[in-house]
């Protein structure tokens, strides 16, 4: 039986990928070695499902439906940068998504218990909306990557940005990275 990597995230709209990948062009002058995201792919993940039995995708896609619909359409910011595990130690370097209360972690709890109802594992880290930009590779250069996300770690990028749905993504690694394709459009309650 085939299978699908997947994941359920909030799209960017053009105009915000354009500055995400204006960001990357500005942290890619520090020269470190990173292997920087595609345009294309930027986004704000909330569940990563792993590898998905095509049988299971049918009643994935109905429950991430149905705990999308009790999440009021919002708006967010790109706001600030930052890494993971931490800005001195960087290994994923990211955009920060802000936001009036907290839409992104109560629908991201909200798509966790309905997943975990259908038997996915809840994840372990607590969910800090994101954009991911780059996934660092090696020491190299380390330390003006460093400078360069600290000269911008309170900057707002994109004010407003309007959150009407959720996408269930199907990802394909190819060795030239990863494909993403929408499968399904998850509506907020409006």
């Amino acid at each position: 039986m085939s299978s699908r990597r997947l994941f359920l995230g909030v799209d960017l709209p053009p105009s915000a990928k354009e500055e995400c990948r204006r960001i990357r062009e500005r942290l890619k002058e520090a020269g470190a070695d990173v292997k920087w995201v595609e345009d294309a792919n930027f986004h704000v993940t909330l569940k990563f499902l792993g590898d998905v039995v095509e049988d299971r995708i049918p009643e994935v896609k109905a429950a991430s439906e149905a705990a999308a619909r009790t999440t009021p359409s919002f708006s967010f910011s790109l706001s600030g940068l930052g890494a993971f595990p931490s800005a001195t130690a960087p290994r994923t370097l990211w955009i920060g998504v802000a936001t009036q209360g907290e839409p992104f972690t109560r629908l991201a709890q909200d798509l966790e218990a309905a997943l975990h109802r259908l038997g996915f594992e809840k994840e372990r880290r607590a969910f800090h909306p994101h954009v991911t930009i780059g996934r660092v590779r090696s020491p190299r250069n380390r330390v003006h990557l460093i400078e360069a996300l600290a000269k911008e770690t309170q900057a707002v990028f994109v004010p407003d940005l309007p959150a009407r749905t959720a996408t269930l993504f199907k990802s394909d690694l190819t060795p030239q990275g990863a494909v993403y394709t929408a499968l399904a459009a998850l509506p907020f309650r409006t």
